[in-house]
């Protein structure tokens, strides 16, 4: 009985080392979303609003309603200008998944703005929280209608520990099969 005791622990110990080492499985991520557009601060060379958008298109292991982005620009000679932003998912529960953009604006002939940037995760609650990740952001911007666009694309990384979880989840289930 020992020895089976001094194994379990061994092969758990070892289980845990694996998990901890191994990198966790990144899961595709894309959301496009549409909503809102207000300017918040209008004095150049900052400009500040937000993006109050409700979430149509998703793809990968999250699901989101609605997305807030607070964003600040910092104008140019020449453009493009500088874009930075801190983002928030909200689920139905209301957990949320936090993160910051940061960018490039540029203003369209006709007015329209559109940029680019890249996105990270800093943050979460409930399910997302210990989230890692990362991606390509873009958006669309109609100021004369007070609409815009936005669109993630990336991976989201499990926390290490959920990792570890699974792997003694796994190893227990092996363990159980084998006494029965």
């Amino acid at each position: 009985m020992t020895n089976s005791t001094s194994l379990a622990r061994l092969a758990l110990g070892a289980c845990f080392a694996l998990a901890a080492a191994a990198p966790s499985r990144a899961d595709f991520f894309l959301v496009q979303s549409g909503g809102d557009f207000t300017i918040t601060n209008d004095a150049p060379p900052i400009i500040e609003g937000t993006f109050g958008h409700f979430v149509f298109v998703q793809e990968g292991p999250l699901l989101f309603d609605t997305l807030l982005i607070e964003f600040a620009i910092t104008t140019q000679t020449p453009p493009p200008d500088d874009f930075a932003a801190t983002f928030t998912f909200f689920d139905s529960l209301g957990e949320s998944l936090t993160g910051s953009i940061d960018g490039e604006r540029f203003i369209d002939a006709d007015g329209t703005w559109s940029g680019s940037g890249a996105w990270l995760v800093t943050g979460g609650t409930g399910p997302y929280s210990g989230l890692t990740g990362g991606g390509s952001y873009t958006f669309f911007v109609l100021p004369a209608d007070g609409a815009s666009f936005s669109s993630f694309e990336g991976d989201v990384v499990p926390a290490p520990a959920a990792a570890t979880l699974m792997a003694f989840a796994g190893f227990a289930a092996t363990r159980r099969r084998r006494t029965a």
